[in-house]
């Protein structure tokens, strides 16, 4: 070991905290915490994003009825000749 200041001290410092330790339950206590914390983030997070996407996804929605009540009318039938002609292309 070198004799400079810094190496002696931090040896000093080794030495004099080397008996301290975490109290049992310490590693669970802290897991805990953090899981704790995590969920409440995700909770801030999903909040915050819905706040966006719902008045998003509401305004789609109207845009998707109105202009589906414009198109043409389909019959069944017409439904019934494309699902097999689809299913001839398979």
């Amino acid at each position: 070991m070198s004799g400079s200041p810094v190496d002696r001290r931090l040896a000093e410092l080794a030495e004099r905290t080397a008996s301290l330790g975490a109290r049992p339950g310490f590693q669970a206590r802290v897991r805990d915490a953090l899981a704790a914390r995590a969920q409440a983030t995700l909770r801030a997070e999903v909040w915050q994003s819905a706040r966006l996407f719902v008045p998003v996804a509401f305004v789609l929605a109207a845009i998707s009825v109105g202009l589906a009540s414009h198109a043409d009318r389909v019959s069944s039938a017409d439904v019934a000749t494309a699902e097999r002609l689809w299913e001839v292309d398979w």
